[in-house]
């Protein structure tokens, strides 16, 4: 509820992932995100957040990106910390889709890709067990913020909903983001590092 007006502070004492947190924020395009090299409170009214890193490195600009993307633009729904670390305790894998599209194809193309993606994932034994479902760009009526939710929540995935819009003259087009908290589809007793994940680097 502050039209993106939030500075978020990222910071992590490990080296690899400070450098992928300047690299996000390098060309981030919103604003309001920084890079700090030493760990600070939010008594300045800033959002602090460290990044922890994640299994492989796509995972830890997944979870960057789903931070950059919380209040960003206007958005109706107010997203704290903990539902970030709630979506997080969902998966051992994270993932970014970009879903966009013509007005009238953007619905459309979400079942088609979220279909897809899970099916994918299923076949090599993980699953979307939450999803923050990111709407940014031209604003758009509630009753079609509503429908997006409900197509998501229609795959029975814990969903976080979020919106990022923008009010200026440049903004036309409405698109979508998925981050994906991905879990193994895992036996009683087997390991995670069962699971094969090397075609998530594909």
């Amino acid at each position: 509820m502050n039209d993106g007006k939030l500075i978020k502070r990222f910071y992590s004492p490990d080296s690899a992932v400070a450098q992928l947190i300047e690299d996000a924020v390098q060309v981030w395009p919103h604003g309001y995100c920084e890079h700090t090299t030493s760990y600070q409170s939010e008594s300045d009214g800033c959002w602090f957040i460290e990044i922890s890193p994640q299994r492989d490195s796509e995972s830890t600009r997944s979870v960057i990106d789903a931070y950059m993307h919380i209040g960003c633009g206007f958005s109706y729904v107010c997203i704290d910390d903990q539902d970030i670390k709630s979506w997080l305790s969902n998966g051992s894998q994270f993932r970014v889709v970009t879903i966009q599209g013509g007005h009238k194809e953007l619905a459309f193309n979400l079942w088609g890709v979220l279909q897809n993606t899970i099916n994918t994932y299923k076949s090599h034994g993980l699953y979307v067990k939450g999803v923050i479902l990111t709407i940014l760009g031209k604003e758009i009526p509630l009753d079609e913020i509503d429908l997006y939710v409900s197509m998501v929540q229609g795959f029975e995935v814990d969903i976080i909903p979020n919106t990022c819009f923008f009010f200026d003259d440049q903004e036309h087009d409405t698109w979508l983001k998925l981050h994906l908290a991905l879990h193994s589809l895992e036996k009683p007793g087997s390991a995670v590092s069962d699971v094969d994940f090397s075609f998530l680097k594909e």
